[in-house]
């Protein structure tokens, strides 16, 4: 995960509709009349999509959830984001400013 992934703030898209259905997040997105089905991981990584919460410190959450080095968890992490942002559920937000 390069230092932008990390900064960076997504947010779920708004309009979406999302429901758990037999341990999977259903996901309809009225404006495309599509439903997306999340696994249990990508549902943990868009939910924790806020708009306020960096990449970096959804990685650092889950990394504790899962007993697993956040190192081991960064790229996947920021993989499943990119995901989301192509599928138009997670919104494009720029970097968080620099401290």
């Amino acid at each position: 995960m390069n230092p932008d992934e990390g900064s960076s703030t997504p947010r779920r898209s708004r309009g979406l509709a999302a429901v758990e259905l037999d341990g999977d997040l259903v996901v309809y997105d009225p404006a495309d009349q599509v439903l997306h089905v999340l696994n249990p991981a990508a549902a943990l990584v868009w939910d924790r999509c806020d708009g306020t919460t960096t990449v970096a410190e959804i990685v650092a959450e889950l990394s504790r959830w899962v007993a697993r080095p956040a190192t081991d968890l960064a790229g996947e992490i920021a993989a499943a984001v990119a995901d989301l942002r192509h599928l138009g559920l997670v919104d494009s937000d720029p970097p968080a400013p620099r401290a």
